[in-house]
């Protein structure tokens, strides 16, 4: 589960959450607080959102691996 921005992990929690992957579980979920893409949104530059965003996208491929493997599913699509 992905949250852009902190407010909303900072309003369920009552701490100050960092940017990235965070401890908190939301019905057994992991939890991301990622900066928000917006062109609004100047305090990131590009390299930092596209390194936040990948380290995301990098996890859930090693989820989806593990996943086909433990179902016997080929790679690089689900299986009916």
């Amino acid at each position: 589960m992905a949250f852009l921005g902190k407010a909303g992990v900072a309003a369920l929690t009552g701490g100050s959450p960092k940017w990235g992957r965070q401890q908190l579980e939301i019905g057994g979920a992991h939890v991301w607080v990622l900066p928000n893409p917006s062109g609004l949104n100047r305090a990131f530059p590009m390299a930092a959102l596209v390194a936040a965003y990948r380290e995301l996208h990098d996890e859930i491929g090693q989820c989806v691996t593990a996943i086909h493997a433990a179902f016997g599913e080929r790679e690089g699509g689900c299986t009916p």
